[in-house]
């Protein structure tokens, strides 16, 4: 996975479309995981434990969180703002997911990373937003391209 200008837009949808052609959901995540190195194995491991819960019971949000470790610990990890896609971020806020933005604020804290959503829908995404346990409610909104806006908090 390739950072530009020290952001990582995670998961890389594109990516996983091709590559979900060839193997199942499980199979492209295991693939993705053998090809970590021994100790990005074992930061991958621990950091996907607040996540294991929701994985059990196929949470949508806990999938995401693990394809966004895994693009993650597949970098250089030079990154210092992560990117949730908003096609991703987009569908957790329609199914109502707060658990995405929770998962990824702990552990954008905890590795000292920025955070931030690319989103379609501007007021929705701000709504949904006030409804999460967020640790700074000062969120800053810009324009990212024509159709997206990037919200960071």
């Amino acid at each position: 996975m390739k950072i530009h200008n020290k952001v990582l837009v995670a998961p890389n949808v594109a990516k996983l479309a091709r590559k979900l052609t060839e193997k199942s959901q499980v199979g492209l995540v295991i693939e993705g995981f053998r090809n970590l190195s021994f100790l990005s194995k074992m930061c991958f491991g621990l950091d996907c434990l607040p996540a294991l819960t929701l994985l059990v019971k196929k949470d949508f949000s806990a999938g995401v969180f693990l394809l966004i470790m895994l693009d993650y610990y597949s970098s250089d990890k030079s990154a210092v703002k992560i990117l949730v896609h908003n096609q991703m971020f987009d569908m957790s806020m329609i199914f109502d997911r707060k658990e995405l933005v929770e998962l990824m604020q702990n552990f954008c804290k905890k590795k000292n990373l920025s955070l931030g959503f690319l989103t379609a829908n501007k007021n929705r995404s701000v709504k949904f937003l006030s409804f999460c346990n967020l640790d700074n409610r000062n969120i800053k909104i810009s324009s990212y391209n024509k159709e997206l806006c990037l919200i960071e908090l």
